[in-house]
């Protein structure tokens, strides 16, 4: 279950044009789609991982 909410969030943050921190400001704009995206890409991996070897 909780795979699937964190695979809905990355799903949902990687295609919404909301980001948390709004494009227009120069570095930090950029900065929070390059960390936040591969981590929870990371999570997601991570939980369905831990679902599949139950």
């Amino acid at each position: 279950m909780l795979a699937k909410i964190f695979a809905g969030i990355t799903v949902a943050y990687t295609l919404s044009p909301i980001d948390l921190v709004p494009d227009f400001i120069p570095v930090l704009g950029y900065l929070d789609d390059v960390i936040l995206l591969p981590m929870l890409v990371a999570l997601t991996i991570n939980f369905v991982c831990m679902v599949c070897e139950i």
